[in-house]
């Protein structure tokens, strides 16, 4: 095969290689069953299986035990932002947010647009979401307490998580789901989008608590009912069965191949502090394309933790095209191949090539930019 390309994009993440081929090989006959993992029916005991993989990996990766259900929906996290307060919103108590970003920005105006009672406990908002608030104190007469636990665009995560007493925490951890083990007891709700760290787009991963099903009003369409999913085992309709497909296979890799969360959090930290992305001509050497702006699945590369590093990045991988005995220096094809994202330059387009002229021109801008502040 050619080459592999180190994806940092937005939107779908890499996946795993063994992943890939794993689905390559068993593509045209899943099973043994005559037909692709894309045709079996999801009544089959063929894909029952693959339901079931997928929850009890989440479960043993995640340490859940029998009081959380596991769930695919549809719709990724965006259609979470909306069936949380849906769903788990309580009369006369407020549902609570602390905003640090796109993201839990998106959440808080689904749930205002719903009437409900919103409160904004905390923000980071005063200083374009560059920090991760502190120093608040949870009512215990709140419904929730929603946070984002890695904020990708912005460059913050959560290294612990609140502190709620009784109130059950509600978390979109769709950027680093799977990369680290955490206590799953405080949370009321967890959800993913899949493509982010787990698998390709088209589902969320949820996890509930099963006592907050219990919240879910009658009143609401059948399928923006948390019970509607949960109590049909997320296949009251048909579900994205190749999606769920290769998120068991990601979930496979991880508890089989790395060796389970605790194994992922420890290749993370050796990442961090042994600075991997500060060579990037070095990366460019074996994958012809570097694209900034996301992390690798399941390697949660922070903005926030990682400024020296990402300063030291754009300075080597400047010098490598000032040095005119590297292997890229006048090669106008590689010139084509390198991506970075515009928004932290002044570049019309969102994303284009540039040329490393273009990108020594512009290194003043990258410097400024809030991914090394």
């Amino acid at each position: 095969m050619g080459m592999r390309i180190y994806n940092f994009n937005a939107g779908p993440a890499a996946l795993p290689l063994p992943v890939l081929e794993e689905i390559q090989a068993e593509f045209l006959d899943f099973k043994g069953s005559g037909m692709s993992i894309t045709e079996v029916s999801h009544r089959s005991k063929w894909f029952d299986d693959v339901m079931e993989d997928a929850i009890e990996r989440t479960k043993r990766l995640l340490h859940l035990g029998d009081k959380f259900e596991v769930l695919f929906i549809q719709g990724g996290a965006s259609l979470q932002f909306c069936m949380v307060p849906m769903n788990l919103s309580l009369e006369g108590r407020p549902v609570v947010y602390i905003n640090t970003g796109t993201w839990s920005t998106k959440a808080i105006k689904e749930a205002k647009i719903q009437g409900k009672e919103v409160r904004v406990l905390a923000s980071s908002e005063d200083q374009n979401f560059s920090y991760i608030p502190s120093g608040f104190e949870i009512d215990q007469t709140e419904a929730y307490v929603h946070f984002t636990s890695n904020n990708t665009i912005k460059g913050t995560q959560w290294s612990t998580f609140p502190e709620a007493g009784n109130v059950p925490l509600v978390c979109d951890m769709s950027s680093d789901i799977m990369s680290r083990p955490f206590d799953a007891s405080p949370f009321g709700l967890i959800y993913a989008g899949a493509q982010k760290n787990i698998g390709p787009s088209g589902t969320a991963l949820v996890i509930i608590r099963k006592d907050m099903l219990e919240r879910t009003p009658s009143h609401l369409p059948t399928m923006l009912k948390y019970t509607t999913f949960s109590e049909k085992n997320s296949m009251f309709n048909t579900p994205s069965c190749f999606v769920i497909y290769a998120i068991s296979l990601v979930l496979k890799w991880i508890d089989e191949t790395i060796g389970g969360l605790e194994k992922m959090a420890d290749i993370n930290a050796k990442i961090r502090t042994q600075g991997l992305l500060t060579q990037p001509h070095k990366m460019a050497v074996d994958s012809h394309l570097i694209d900034f702006g996301k992390r690798r699945c399941c390697l949660s590369f922070q903005r926030s933790k990682l400024r020296e590093a990402i300063a030291d990045c754009i300075s080597d991988f400047l010098g490598c095209f000032r040095n005119e005995n590297t292997p890229f220096a006048g090669n106008t094809q590689f010139e084509n191949q390198v991506l970075i994202p515009a928004r932290h330059m002044k570049i019309p387009q969102k994303r284009m090539p540039i040329s490393p002229h273009e990108l020594i021109s512009s290194v003043n801008d990258v410097m400024n930019a809030s991914i090394i502040k």
